[in-house]
């Protein structure tokens, strides 16, 4: 009966041994002991059926005498072993990682320890007396040498119990239960050979437990690793791919829709005939519709590279309202639609929040709402609902249009995906706007849920929770009146654009002589070079990213060699790509502006850059003849976020400001360059130290804004949030870079 379960346990010992070894595995200290014990336990199977079988044929013979004994020692070896496994697993070296060299070496040095004792008690065994007494059915083995063994395999056992609860925190819960349970069977099995010697448990429980413990040893498989990691490699190159395509179509794409919107715009404005005027208004219509689909496939980008930025402001409810209903009556356009609005008495006038990333959500829906729809109507309902210290904003859509199945349903936030498109063959769209949708409400921490009856319509309802404003609806809405765009004359500054493609500058020039610039045009890098060496005087310099010869960014290389060069560069490129920006910004640009060139971002650029002829009016404020700031100086300075009033006060005079802000000037690029190089070293401490200094010079001349997002790294490198300051560090730099340019214009650097 014996040899019967010995042979067994040795048949699926030998299984799980093949698989063990069959299998590739992480090189760890676990395995490397669990090897071991597998050993120890063929061994011990093997002298157990060796002595049976021994004794069979040859009865008290020293040949089943000595294989008796050997028995008893790899019996002992074993469970000399299992401590070994249960001190690795309560070390605190043991990671569970691939093992070091130095690892190795701690380990081996302490198994050396394990060996001697085992080579010990082996020699103590073969020293002491045993007897074998045969009967018909079963062996039973008596002697000192059989004591011996039950003494020494109990104290390993206990002291293996006490081991794994003493450090049952560090242990993991299978590996502690395996552990831990067969530990008490050791002790069981003892205890009943002890009592009834003729049954033979211990060898059985030793190999369930080397069996068992096979499962709890975490190797994960490495040819799966393998294959995941050539599979990542293979997604990895076409995620490159995919960039590289978004790229140059942005570029291909852009570059002659510069040319096209900027064309129509200009044409737009001249007195041509009615008939004329609503073609011009079509091109129009068309290229924005293009530009728009480039735009949502770089938007899908970016959401998916966690690339876009959050801006919150102070909006106006009724403003956002507006614009949104004039652009959907326009798609509406000639449709039997009619368009119904219904704002919530309870939502606030101002609220705080991303507007225009809440009114991209929102036109989406009501463009899909009108394109979906043939005649009918559109309903637009603004509520909102408490919160504790916010507001639940809910907003719903709901049109009469031809609604979805469940199956669309299923697939709406789908990239690319459109329904039924045999009936649906006349409606425009690439099918990203649900997709953009969802993963800017994602972003936002809203939701957003659908309702669809097939053949009768659809209602979405989106949820935002938003910030009641502390602002008066007058005051935001003057703002917004502030900020529209009117061209303001900037006679008497020269601005250069440099760019390889003559149409291209020919519709930049119709776009910047509404500020009465003294523009030069230049169509390749050296050619701008050259004029700079030449000693021609530009405010600022707008420049061409892709050209044949010279690429923009080994133009500013080389402008920056020319001693005493100081102009600001800005970026003009048809590559806005995620991330893009950033990259012009390190490899020295001080600016980036997209093509086709937009109206709006000109007016801030060159509002940025340029002063207006209206505010060159000088005025005294404190000091001598000698200290006297300009409207114009005191407009830059707020404009950088400075309250010019309230610095002036902390620092006396004028004199001391000028001082102070001189110095600023000259360490700014200095302290931006050391907070760069704690960043990469991950050195918290410094980086939390040198942010908050320059935070306090930066607050102290005034510059809030600025100061603002120094206090939010300040935040971030004291909770060691890196993530937060790689990813938003080009912000500071961006932010140090115009602070630089607005100081120097107010030096007359």
């Amino acid at each position: 009966m014996d040899i019967l379960l010995q042979s067994v346990a040795f048949i699926y010992l030998s299984l799980i041994t093949y698989v063990f070894i069959k299998q590739k595995k992480i090189n760890k200290i676990e395995n490397f002991v669990y090897k071991g014990m597998i050993a120890l336990n063929f061994i011990e199977l093997a002298f157990d059926v060796g002595y049976h079988i021994s004794n069979y044929y040859m009865p008290n013979s020293t040949l089943t005498m000595v294989l008796a004994k050997l028995f008893l020692c790899s019996s002992i070896s074993w469970a000399l072993g299992f401590s070994s496994y249960v001190f690795v697993l309560s070390s605190p070296k043991n990671t569970g990682e691939e093992a070091t060299k130095e690892l190795k070496k701690y380990f081996v040095d302490r198994f050396l320890i394990v060996v001697i004792f085992i080579v010990i008690y082996d020699i103590i065994v073969f020293l002491l007396p045993l007897k074998i007494n045969t009967y018909p059915d079963y062996i039973i083995l008596e002697g000192w040498a059989l004591w011996f063994m039950y003494l020494t395999i109990g104290s390993t056992t206990l002291l293996n119990a006490y081991t794994i609860l003493k450090n049952k925190q560090s242990i993991k819960e299978k590996k502690f239960s395996i552990v831990w349970f067969f530990s008490f069977l050791l002790i069981i099995g003892l205890l009943i050979q002890i009592f009834i010697p003729y049954v033979s448990v211990n060898i059985t429980i030793a190999t369930i437990t080397t069996i068992l413990i096979y499962f709890t040893i975490e190797n994960p498989d490495l040819e799966m690793i393998n294959d995941l990691n050539i599979a990542t490699k293979q997604a990895e190159s076409a995620n490159h791919a995919k960039t590289d395509f978004l790229s140059s179509m942005s570029h291909e794409i852009r570059t002659p829709l510069n040319a096209i919107i900027g064309f129509s715009k200009a044409l737009a404005k001249e007195d041509i005939s009615g008939t004329a005027k609503e073609e011009v208004k079509d091109i129009l219509n068309a290229s924005n519709n293009l530009l728009e689909i480039v735009n949502g496939i770089l938007d899908i980008s970016k959401i998916e590279a966690n690339k876009i930025e959050i801006v919150d402001v102070d909006y106006s409810v009724r403003e956002m309202i507006n614009d949104l209903t004039t652009i959907t009556n326009s798609r509406i356009g000639s449709k039997q639609i009619e368009l119904k609005i219904e704002l919530d008495q309870n939502v606030p006038p101002v609220l705080y929040g991303d507007v225009q990333r809440i009114k991209q959500i929102l036109l989406n829906l009501l463009t899909n709402a009108v394109k979906y729809t043939k005649e009918g109507y559109v309903l637009f309902q603004i509520g909102c609902e408490p919160l504790e210290d916010k507001l639940k904003m809910i907003f719903k859509v709901e049109d009469s249009g031809i609604g979805m199945t469940e199956e669309d349903q299923a697939n709406l936030y789908t990239k690319f995906q459109r329904f039924d498109m045999e009936k649906n063959v006349n409606i425009a769209g690439t099918g990203l706007g649900m997709a953009i949708t969802k993963g800017l409400i994602d972003l936002l921490g809203g939701q957003i849920s659908v309702k669809s009856t097939y053949g009768e319509g659809t209602t979405f309802t989106v949820m935002l929770n938003q910030q009641i404003s502390t602002k008066r609806l007058e005051e935001v809405e003057s703002q917004i009146l502030t900020d529209r765009i009117k061209p303001f004359d900037a006679s008497g500054q020269k601005v250069m654009i440099v760019d390889d493609n003559k149409i291209n500058l020919k519709v930049a020039e119709k776009l910047f002589a509404e500020y009465n610039l003294d523009i030069d045009l230049v169509t390749s890098g050296q050619e701008c070079i050259n004029k700079i060496v030449a000693n021609n005087d530009y405010n600022v310099i707008f420049l061409d990213i892709m050209m044949p010869q010279m690429k923009g960014p080994e133009v500013v290389e080389n402008l920056k060699k020319i001693p005493g060069y100081k102009t600001p560069v800005v970026a003009l490129t048809a590559d806005v790509i995620t991330g893009m920006e950033d990259k012009y910004i390190e490899q020295g640009f001080d600016d980036c502006m997209s093509k086709p060139i937009v109206e709006e971002e000109l007016y801030y650029m060159l509002k940025k850059y340029l002063k207006s002829n209206e505010e060159t009016q000088q005025i005294q404020i404190v000091g001598t003849q000698n200290n006297v700031l300009t409207a114009y100086d005191i407009k830059v300075l707020e404009d950088a976020g400075i309250n010019v009033k309230a610095s002036l006060v902390q620092l006396k005079d004028i004199d001391t400001f000028n001082k102070t802000i001189t110095e600023y000037y000259d360490q700014l690029d200095t302290n931006i360059l050391t907070l760069f190089e704690h960043k990469n070293s991950q050195n918290f401490e410094k980086y939390y130290v040198c942010v908050s200094e320059l935070k306090k010079q930066t607050k102290q001349l005034g510059f809030n804004n600025f100061a603002d997002k120094l206090t939010e790294h300040e935040i971030a490198s004291k909770e060691k949030n890196i993530d937060y300051i790689t990813n938003n560090f080009s912000k500071i730099k961006m932010e140090s870079i115009s602070i630089k340019n607005l100081i120097k214009k107010y030096l007359g650097r």
